[in-house]
């Protein structure tokens, strides 16, 4: 799993309210979640836009942890 996708579950945001945060399509967002897609430069910059420097570890395969792996 990757951490994209624990931190949405951390946050108890659905894939829609999520999208809506880093300002992309909830397709977009499930597909980057699942690793169908590889984030684009626009992408990675919406995603530093929330996670500051953070937001390249969002693409970490990390464990079911969810505590440990929002970290």
């Amino acid at each position: 799993m990757l951490r994209l996708r624990l931190w949405r579950l951390a946050e108890g945001l659905t894939q829609t309210e999520a999208a809506r945060r880093l300002g992309m399509s909830h397709l977009t967002l499930g597909y980057l979640e699942t690793g169908r897609l590889a984030p684009s430069d626009r992408d990675r910059d919406r995603l530093r836009q929330v996670f500051g420097n953070d937001a390249d570890r969002m693409f970490e395969v990390v464990g079911h942890d969810l505590e440990g792996a929002a970290r």
